[in-house]
């Protein structure tokens, strides 16, 4: 038995991991921060914590951020909103995509943010343009890990079963030719192939395609005509 007494120390609060990440991001501390710039790295900050992601896709929102702000893109613009774009395209870029209806929610969650979730869409295109930030188009692997997660913890998928359907559905992904797979949102195709994944594994017990729908934000429709698709090409 460990005499650390540390382990039984209360978990750090969102808010603590929050101004810990922030204090990383931010500049020397001689250097003064306009009130913008430190309210889109907080906002940064609560996102980094909020999807439990690395600090380097923090980094490198607040990279983005930073340029955006020398660059005067915050001008008539919501500076959350951008923020929230920086942190998009870092993730895309970092090859960790997290979904913007995702970090929209976390965006209204703070005081006195009611944009609407196209704005963030918007932002993240005309980010994008002006910095001239080449970013990588998302492969539908790369959400699996995340889908995977977020069916665990809403209870549709077993613990037991989720390294089976996680490996099978990266393997019907590379087993897809590229026609099938080009022109459609990675989010949809990977959401799919989890389905047929659980489907080839016996573990779609309590697995619905309303339940991968949700957690890809796409269409049960999509899920249907998608899985189905991929199922075909075995």
């Amino acid at each position: 038995m460990s005499s650390n007494s540390s382990s039984n120390q209360p978990p750090e609060s969102n808010n603590t991991q929050t101004q810990s990440v922030f204090e990383s991001l931010q500049p020397a501390p001689a250097q003064e921060l306009a009130d913008s710039l430190r309210r889109g790295l907080r906002t940064i900050s609560t996102c980094v914590v909020q999807t439990e992601l690395p600090t380097s896709v923090g980094e490198t929102a607040a990279m983005l951020f930073r340029n955006a702000h020398q660059n005067e893109v915050l001008q008539g613009r919501n500076t959350n909103s951008v923020a929230g774009a920086a942190f998009h395209l870092a993730t895309r870029i970092e090859h960790t995509p997290v979904k913007k209806s995702e970090i929209h929610t976390i965006l209204t969650s703070l005081p006195e943010y009611s944009r609407p979730k196209q704005q963030l869409a918007r932002d993240s295109k005309h980010l994008q343009k002006v910095l001239e930030i080449p970013v990588p188009s998302a492969s539908p692997d790369e959400y699996i890990p995340s889908f995977i997660t977020d069916l665990q913890e809403r209870g549709v998928l077993k613990k037991e079963d989720a390294t089976e359907v996680e490996t099978r559905a990266v393997e019907l992904l590379k087993e897809t030719p590229d026609t099938v797979i080009t022109g459609k949102a990675p989010s949809g195709v990977a959401a799919s192939a989890i389905y047929a994944a659980a489907l080839l594994c016996n573990a779609n017990k309590n697995l619905t395609q309303d339940d991968v729908s949700e957690v890809a934000d796409i269409s049960t429709v999509t899920i249907r005509k998608t899985y189905q698709e991929l199922l075909e090409e075995l």
